[in-house]
């Protein structure tokens, strides 16, 4: 399938998401609430553990801007919440979630 036939012929998404913008699925997601498609069940599947936008390209096996279109419809339909930027990279957590965004770029 064409990756724009998975995003409706969008190429941009509404919003700016970064590589690094992270993505937690709400609890409506959970529920499958806004998520019409394979693919979106799966992103919210995904997104239970906070995940990077980058993340999600890898493991949904998409091209990154595919991936940020579709996340920022689950975002609109209150599926997922973005976090734009703001670690702190002297938190464990931060440093645990930048392996895993090396580990998954590695990965592609």
């Amino acid at each position: 399938m064409r990756p724009y036939a998975r995003t409706g012929g969008r190429t941009h998404p509404g919003q700016d998401l970064q590589l690094e913008s992270l993505v937690q699925t709400s609890e409506g997601g959970r529920r499958y609430l806004g998520a019409g498609t394979t693919v979106q069940r799966f992103i919210c599947d995904l997104c239970v553990d906070v995940r990077s936008v980058a993340e999600v390209a890898a493991y949904a096996r998409l091209p990154l801007n595919v991936v940020k279109v579709i996340v920022d419809d689950l975002a609109a339909a209150g599926a997922v919440e973005i976090q734009q930027r703001g670690m702190l990279l002297t938190d464990r957590s931060s440093q645990d979630f930048m392996t895993r965004i090396l580990d998954g770029l590695r990965a592609l």
